[in-house]
């Protein structure tokens, strides 16, 4: 969820911004949250007991200076974080905005695509901020980006941070580290929470990470845990093998095409190709209707005949390349829906 604020004392003008952003969070599957503030006291009271992501700031308010408001925000331990897009009617006052270091600068009248632009920016940036864990300790602040986290286990009032090189702690509670990360990492127990990206093995009641280390799986958690690693991983295996079963397709297409090349070699080749394209939109539209190897094995049989009509050929060469791409099938096309079976092994 995006936490928004505007301070602007033209009602017309906030309620505009209101609409659109709205409108924008609805059609981008983005939940918005909006305040507004008329007035700089207002805000600034408010800012001492609530966060957001961004701040919509007019320059020229009635009674106040937007440069003078952020100025006193950036003071502030709440406003060194805080993104500010400052509105106003005059592009001039952008260089005076240099040290407040302003998120963005919109000119009035806002044109709706430049609103739409700035929030798309802050989504991006708090996407890839979500991808580093921040925790502070006697020494500061420190960052570690998520992929290099194997988990997070609690001792204590401490947690401990667990990377593939060395370990880290500091003082904490893992419920709060869940709640930033609960995206990319789970919760297993009360004192274990791991990213599901390194894990090497699943069984019932624990798993084992990659530096394989086994931790064990609450009661409690155990049905929810099946549910997501079975999500991920599953995703992982369909990526890898939809690589392989498309490259399986192109290897069928090239070595067919090269055999009955070499026995016709005077066949026009448009009317080859043709007949490929043709044969090709079969095959796939099988495995995809079928989702079996013996379905996608078949459609790529009559595939094949329409290749073998096309090339004119007798009914013994169509027999041999019938059988070697009945091979090639169970070859390559087996490759594909292993990934069915192992996805359907996590499931029990």
């Amino acid at each position: 969820m995006l936490e928004l604020a505007i301070c602007d004392d033209d009602i017309i003008l906030c309620n505009w911004l209101e609409q659109k952003l709205l409108h924008y969070g609805k059609a981008n599957d983005c939940q918005i949250s909006i305040e507004i503030y008329y007035s700089a006291e207002q805000l600034l009271n408010r800012l001492e007991e609530e966060s957001y992501d961004m701040l919509f700031l007019d320059i020229c308010l009635e009674h106040e200076n937007g440069i003078d408001i952020g100025t006193e925000i950036r003071k502030k331990n709440y406003g060194k974080e805080l993104r500010i897009t400052y509105i106003s009617t005059y592009q001039e006052y952008a260089m005076k905005l240099f040290r407040i270091h302003p998120f963005d600068f919109l000119v009035k009248p806002i044109r709706e695509e430049e609103l739409f632009r700035v929030i798309g920016e802050l989504r991006e940036l708090l996407k890839e901020r979500k991808k580093i864990f921040e925790y502070t300790d006697t020494k500061g602040i420190h960052k570690i980006s998520y992929d290099k986290i194997l988990y997070f286990y609690s001792l204590g009032k401490r947690v401990h941070i667990v990377t593939s090189e060395k370990e880290y702690e500091y003082r904490g509670k893992l419920k709060d580290v869940a709640d930033v990360t609960e995206e990319y990492f789970l919760l297993i127990h009360k004192s274990y929470l791991i990213n599901m990206e390194h894990v090497e093995h699943y069984e019932y009641d624990n798993v084992v990470m990659k530096d394989k280390t086994r931790l064990s799986i609450s009661k409690a958690n155990r049905k929810k845990v099946r549910e997501r690693l079975l999500q991920t991983e599953k995703k992982k295996i369909m990526n890898i093998h939809l690589i392989t079963y498309l490259t399986s397709k192109l290897f069928w297409i090239y070595t067919v095409f090269r055999y009955n090349t070499i026995l016709y070699p005077k066949m026009r080749i448009h009317k080859k190709l043709f007949a490929y394209f043709c044969a090709c939109l079969l095959s796939c539209w099988g495995s995809m209707q079928w989702g079996t190897m013996y379905g996608d094995l078949i459609f790529e049989l009559i595939a094949l005949l329409i290749i073998t009509v096309a090339y004119q050929a007798d009914w013994q060469h169509h027999v041999w390349n019938t059988l070697m791409v009945y091979i090639m099938g169970i070859l390559c096309d087996d490759q594909w829906y292993r990934s069915e079976r192992k996805s359907d092994q996590l499931r029990l």
